[in-house]
């Protein structure tokens, strides 16, 4: 049996959110606000991949792209250990499309609270629930948070200095500790 990757486990865990997640989503005039299920893109790879594959998306009519949840490359996985499948520590960025001439208050409403921390929040209960992830003994993973106000304001980069073709905010996670149990290791608690 092939081993469950982090890459695979983490599009797993993404496909479990798409259209069960309410957000409050503002028109692309932001004249209107609508709550909507909407469906989470799932990229892995380099910074240039992600922001190739969203410029690609831009160009495709009816092509949903954002909000996306996008698995930072290479994952360096660790195996061989007792009683685990891999352990890694990832960086994962969480993404919605965003308007430059925001100010930070409108960005922290209409982005952050309404869509970001939202998504942000199911994808680490997702985490806690999938059957193959070991969390912390309070359902936790240890990471480190933050909330990105200037990628929609001033454009955000590749470090070969590529711009994304949209305005995006983000939350940035970085250093999130997943452990994959090994098979024979999974407790059902997480279901009952």
């Amino acid at each position: 049996m092939q081993q469950l990757n982090i890459i695979d486990l983490l599009e797993e865990v993404v496909a479990s959110l798409s259209g069960n997640i309410t957000v409050r989503m503002t028109s692309s005039y932001g004249s209107a606000e609508y709550e909507t299920k909407p469906t989470i893109t799932y990229i892995f790879g380099d910074a240039q991949y992600i922001k190739d594959q969203l410029d690609e998306y831009s160009k495709v009519t009816g092509v949903e792209k954002l909000p996306l949840i996008a698995l930072f490359t290479p994952v360096k996985e660790k195996r061989g250990l007792v009683d685990i499948a891999s352990e890694a520590k990832v960086s994962i960025l969480i993404a919605c499309s965003s308007r430059k001439e925001w100010n930070n208050e409108e960005r922290k409403t209409i982005s952050f609270e309404n869509v970001l921390r939202p998504i942000y929040d199911a994808f680490m209960e997702a985490l806690n629930r999938h059957p193959r992830i070991e969390s912390n003994y309070d359902g936790s993973f240890p990471h480190v948070y933050s909330e990105n106000y200037s990628y929609g304001k001033y454009g955000a980069y590749t470090a070969s200095g590529d711009e994304v073709s949209e305005p995006i905010d983000a939350i940035n996670l970085s250093d999130l500790q997943i452990t994959i149990k090994q098979l024979n290791c999974i407790r059902d608690e997480k279901n009952s």
